[in-house]
């Protein structure tokens, strides 16, 4: 009885560590007044993040737009403060 209490316990303590839901680091909007997509997002080696995606944007945190639909990369602190991003696209779509 002993061996199938621990078994037991085990796979419960198990099973609430696999199901934790990840706690927010931050939420924050970016981006401007038109459409923003973000494609790709990952964790940097300083704990920031760094986003890749689109903009249509003129306005708001995108600096030099260049046309309609510019590749836009941000790179932010742990915090979520952006501390650079850089726009990329043609002078069409």
């Amino acid at each position: 009885m002993f061996k199938k209490l621990l078994l037991l316990s085990g796979f419960t303590i198990g099973c609430q560590i696999a199901n934790a839901q990840p706690t927010i680091q931050f939420e924050r909007n970016f981006g401007g007044t038109n459409n923003e997509q973000i494609n790709s997002m990952l964790q940097t080696s300083d704990g920031g993040y760094l986003l890749v995606g689109t903009t249509n944007s003129t306005n708001g945190d995108v600096l030099n737009p260049i046309s309609g639909d510019d590749v836009w990369i941000v790179k932010t602190n742990p915090n979520g403060t952006i501390t650079w991003r850089k726009t990329f696209g043609g002078t069409g779509r």
